[in-house]
Formats: C-alpha cells, sequence, structure tokens
C-alpha cells in the first residue's frame, strides 16, 4: 500500500500547478453561484453573464481534466520504449490499482468535495445532497472513463488528442443512431422518454465499466492489438443499446434518492374506496362536423366508509379506466390521462398558524352577486355562454378528484338515452402539504426548507402611478432549487419515475391578523434563471395583493395594515403514497351543458331556415 501511496503522490507533484487550477475552476463555480444568489435580478445581463461564465467553468474543467487524467496515466506509459516503470520492483497489477485509485481521488472525490460548500451553503437535505454527489460522480466518470482507456492505449498527448477526436466522432454519430431509433415513435410521451432515458444510462454504464475493463486487460497483458479490438465492440455494444434496447428502467432510476412514504395511518395505504360524484360534458365541440372529442368530467371522492383520505391529505388521479356497461350489450371502455385532485393547502394553514376565520361580509357578498348577474345578462345579451358553471358542484365534488376522459358524441348520446351502469378503475396518488418556508414582506427576508433557499431581494409597489398599499405589491424573490425537482436543468435524474405534477408546491399569502389568504401565481419561470453545480437558480416575480372587501361601492384594503401582517408561504408536498381505486354507480347520467343547448338550437334554426 505504502508503494501505491507513493506513486500517487509522484502523480501528484508531476502536475501540481496544473491541478490546482484545474481545482480553482470549481472554486470559481462555487463564486458565480453564490454571486448569482446576491444579484436582485433587475439587471437581467448581469446573470446571464454571471451563467455564461459558469458554462466556461465547466468546459475547461472537462477539457483540462481530460488531458490530466491522460497525463497521469502515460506517466507510466504501457507502450513505447522508456517504459522505466518495468525495472522497478512495480507489478502491472499494482500499477494498474495506483492509477485508478489516483484517478478517482483526484477528479472524482475532489470535485465533490469541492461543490460541497455551495452545497450546504443552498441548504440540500441529506438525501438531496447524497444525489447531487451522486451525479457530480458520474459525470466525472463519464471523463474520466475514456480519457484512461485512450490514454492507456498510446505513447503521448498528441495520439491521445486524435483518438479523442474519432470518439467525438463516433458520439456524435451515436447520438444520430438514437434519434433515429425514435422517429416514428411517440417520444415526447413518458414511456417513449423512460426508453430514451434507460438507453443513456446502459450506455454511460458499458462506456464506464467498459472501459475501466479495457484499461485492466491492457495493464494486465499490454496486448494493444486485443485491447483496441476490445475497443471496438464495446463501441459496438454502446450504438447496439442505443439503438435497439427494449426495456425501461426508467422509474426505478428516477426514484433515485427520494422517499415515497405512506400518510396512512396503518402505513399500507394501497387501496381507497372511492364514490360517484358530480358529472358533466366539457370542452363539447362548438362547430359542426368538428373532429374535437367532447370530455367527460366525472368526480371521484374518497367514500365515508372504508380506508378514507388521512387528515390534512390531498390526492390526485395519474390515470382512470372508465367502463360504461348496459344490459345485453358489450361494455364501452376509454382510458383517461392525468386529472385534477384536492389539495387542501387552506386547512393545513390555518391548523398550523392558529388563523382565524375572515367574518361574513354581507355588503361584499352582495354586489359580487349583483355584479356576476349583470356580467352574466350582458353576455347572454350577445349570445355568449360560459364554458364552466363551477357553481352546479357540491362542496364535496369541489374537495374531490376530477378524472377526464375524450368519447364520441355518440357515447354521450347513448349514455343519455339509455344511462348506463359506470364503473372506474383509478391509479393515483396521496399527498400531504408542508411548509417549506413562510417570509414577511420585507426586504431582505431569507428563508431555507425542502432543499431550497429563498431571498426576498426587493418589494415595490404594483405600479409606479400608484402608492396607495392597496395596490399590492411585486416581490423580487431569487430562489434555489436542486435541479432535477425544476422544469429547466441538466440532471442525470431528470426523468422521474412519477409526473411532475407529483411534486406539487404553491405560493401563498396568509395574512396572519384577518386570516386572508390568497394563491400568488408561480413565478418558476419569472425573470430568468441559471444553473450552477447541480443547483437551479430562479428569479421570481411574484404578485401578493391586500385582501379587499366592498365599501360604498368601491373596494378597500380588509386590512389597511396588510403589509406588515402579511407573510409569502411556500407550500410543498411532505409524504407521497400511490393507490389504487375503485368506484362504481348503477345509473350514470350526463346533465346536458350550456353550450350543448347552445349547438342544439343553432342547429334546429339552420334546419328550419332551409327551404
Amino acid at each position: 500500500m505504502k508503494l501505491i501511496g507513493h506513486i500517487i503522490k509522484k502523480d501528484i507533484a508531476r502536475d501540481r500547478w496544473a491541478l490546482l487550477v484545474w481545482a480553482l475552476l470549481f472554486i470559481a463555480q462555487v463564486g458565480v453561484g453564490v454571486t448569482l444568489i446576491h444579484v436582485d435580478g433587475n439587471d437581467r445581463d448581469w446573470p446571464m453573464e454571471l451563467q455564461m461564465a459558469s458554462v466556461a467553468l465547466v468546459f475547461l474543467q472537462v477539457a483540462m481534466g481530460y488531458i490530466l487524467v491522460a497525463r497521469l496515466v502515460q506517466a507510466d506509459a504501457l507502450i513505447g520504449t522508456d517504459m522505466f516503470w518495468l525495472t522497478r520492483p512495480v507489478s502491472a497489477a499494482r500499477l494498474l490499482v495506483a492509477k485508478v485509485l489516483g484517478a478517482l481521488l483526484i477528479f472524482a472525490v475532489l470535485p465533490v468535495l469541492l461543490l460541497l460548500p455551495w452545497w450546504l451553503y443552498c441548504h440540500l437535505e441529506w438525501p438531496e445532497l447524497c444525489r447531487i454527489a451522486f451525479e457530480t460522480l458520474a459525470w466525472q466518470l463519464l471523463m474520466i472513463g475514456p480519457a484512461f482507456l485512450v490514454a492507456s492505449l498510446t505513447d503521448d498527448l498528441g495520439r491521445v488528442l486524435l483518438w479523442t477526436l474519432l470518439l467525438v466522432i463516433g458520439l456524435m454519430s451515436w447520438v444520430a443512431l438514437m434519434q433515429l431509433s425514435f422517429i416514428g415513435r411517440a417520444f415526447n410521451t413518458q414511456s417513449g422518454a423512460w426508453l430514451a432515458f434507460t438507453r443513456l444510462w446502459l450506455s454511460a454504464i458499458v462506456l464506464v465499466g467498459g472501459s475501466l475493463l479495457i484499461v485492466a486487460h491492457q495493464y494486465l497483458t499490454r496486448r494493444i492489438g486485443r485491447s483496441i479490438l476490445l475497443t471496438v465492440l464495446c463501441l459496438g455494444l454502446i450504438a447496439g443499446i442505443g439503438r435497439f434496447w427494449p426495456w425501461s428502467f426508467a422509474q426505478s432510476i428516477g426514484s433515485f434518492g427520494r422517499t415515497s412514504r405512506s400518510v396512512s395511518a396503518d402505513g399500507a395505504m394501497r387501496q381507497l374506496d372511492l364514490q360517484v360524484g358530480a358529472t358533466r360534458v366539457s370542452n363539447y365541440p362548438l362547430t359542426k362536423g368538428s373532429l374535437t372529442q367532447p370530455t367527460i368530467e366525472v368526480r371521484l371522492r374518497a367514500s365515508d366508509s372504508g380506508l378514507a383520505l388521512p387528515e390534512g391529505a390531498g390526492a390526485f388521479t395519474l390515470s382512470v379506466e372508465h367502463r360504461w356497461q348496459w344490459p345485453d350489450s358489450p361494455p364501452l371502455t376509454y382510458f383517461g390521462g392525468q386529472g385534477w385532485g384536492y389539495f387542501p393547502v387552506e386547512a393545513v394553514l390555518r391548523k398550523r398558524f392558529g388563523l382565524p376565520r375572515p367574518p361574513q361580509d354581507p355588503e361584499t357578498d352582495e354586489w359580487v352577486r349583483a355584479r356576476n348577474a349583470e356580467v352574466k345578462a350582458k353576455l347572454a345579451a350577445h349570445g355568449i355562454v360560459p364554458a364552466y358553471d363551477n357553481s352546479m358542484l357540491t362542496p364535496e365534488d369541489r374537495r374531490a378528484m376530477a378524472a377526464f376522459v375524450s368519447v364520441p358524441k355518440s357515447v354521450i348520446a347513448r349514455i343519455r338515452q339509455q344511462p348506463a351502469a359506470y364503473s372506474a378503475t383509478v391509479r393515483g396518488y396521496v399527498t400531504v402539504p408542508k411548509i417549506a418556508v413562510d417570509l414577511p414582506l420585507a426586504a431582505g427576508a431569507w428563508g431555507a426548507g425542502d432543499s431550497q433557499t429563498f431571498r426576498m431581494t426587493q418589494l415595490l409597489p404594483m405600479s409606479t402611478k400608484h402608492t396607495d398599499p392597496e395596490q399590492g405589491r411585486v416581490v423580487l424573490l431569487v430562489n434555489t432549487v436542486p435541479a432535477d425537482q425544476s422544469n429547466s436543468g441538466l440532471s442525470i435524474l431528470t426523468v422521474r419515475a412519477r409526473p411532475q405534477a407529483y411534486f406539487r408546491s404553491q405560493y401563498q399569502s396568509v395574512n396572519h391578523a384577518d386570516g386572508v389568504m390568497g394563491w400568488v401565481p408561480d413565478g418558476r419561470r419569472g425573470l430568468g434563471l441559471a444553473q450552477v453545480g447541480g443547483v437551479v437558480i430562479n428569479w421570481l416575480s411574484l404578485n401578493v395583493y391586500a385582501g379587499k372587501v366592498i365599501r360604498n361601492g368601491t373596494w378597500v384594503a380588509q386590512d389597511p395594515e396588510w403589509l406588515a401582517h402579511t407573510t409569502l408561504v411556500l407550500v410543498t408536498e411532505q409524504e407521497v403514497a400511490e393507490f389504487t381505486g375503485s368506484a362504481k354507480v348503477d345509473r350514470f347520467e350526463l346533465p346536458v351543458s350550456a353550450l350543448e343547448r347552445r349547438e342544439a338550437t343553432a342547429e334546429d334554426e339552420a334546419a328550419r331556415a332551409k327551404p
């Protein structure tokens, strides 16, 4: 072991100044990230320049690291006429162990240690910290593997660069081959993305693992011809995986570093009894002969009997199989995708903060009712019918999952002519809201939670023409989030085992004095974003308003001191559990919507107008 350590120290001392410069590139990247967090977002050019600097640093890290790995290997070359290590008491196996350990310690472990302060500064929790460290190691191995292989088969840096160029050309051809394999397929679907992701993962594993095996063969045998043949076969295997691999493992890969715990009391929720609630037809075609199919919406809520939802939990549908059965006829089966659900944010916030319920305001309620009636009357006078009328839903149906399925108009007509027995098989998930951060509305407010950081940079009037606090405020917020939890960012684990909606989050403004809450539109696309070291930095622009009431026909702030009493709360998911459920009803009926009545009336008028 002492000899192995001596070889590693010798290799480090040989390129110590170049290694120091290479390490400083990672430290500079951390500096760029810290600087980006403290940019307020008003200056669009400065963040973009810093992001370009971060990209340049990453490029230099890869290029310089590749050359340094090659120099580390060729410090004791395997081919040529000046292999002095053969005259020393160093076996080929021991030299291989020394080179591999040296490359891993310097070019894989050291980058993780250099980026660790940045991840801690972003308050990553342990699961995210382990995941992002794993990703960094994986990216570094993708650089180390080919560099180690090419360097072990050549005797100088010039040939390393030449063969690397050929490998890059081969890589581009391989990417084109992968793209060809998905022509004519639904690549943009979840299953297509999972398959492509699996092929990329397997190809990367074969590249790194195959490189290590060929390097070991070369060190132990020094048969250059056979090693080159094995390299060609390895590249052919990678090309074959990218073109023909049929199975997808992305669901398991995407679950790396994530917990999926049950929220039921016994920790084993798998089945959920459901009831069929309100039904209606939406997205009804307005033009005769339209190819658009109408959509049936079915509300599904947890049954009062059997296993129901835990207190404070919400539920969402992932997929639903709808089946209608008439006597003496085959059943009709249609499949619907992901639908809406119930996310009980208000109840959780009121319980957590002990918020009072806002008192009833008859003056405001009466004004709103009169105004809505006036607007509906004006729309009806011009022949405009609202597409949806949620006032028909009961409070229970509002707190239920919504399952959507597109069917031909003939199916809707048949259901109305003869109501059928209906059953639904549901796959979904249960979630419990969690308060990630609670920030006062003040410039300089800072918080961290759920592997994210938040820094409020400015609080501006809603309009420069109005200084009245009742007009609301524009909140400029800097938010950091791990790359795989963001819609953007390059992440090895970006393809998730669950859909994007699985990781729900929303901002709420909470007035702790009068209990008024309001949804704040999510500004993830906001002013811009950047990525540094696996962490995405968002600059958000959020609009926060005061709760208002009508006084003498004018909107006024319900709480004149609302700015001091209000905080910005980010609510995320705490726990997630998948479930399967079923619901059925003996008589499935569909009410006629206003849009359908309008179309029927138009058709009747057109028929009467014909000579």
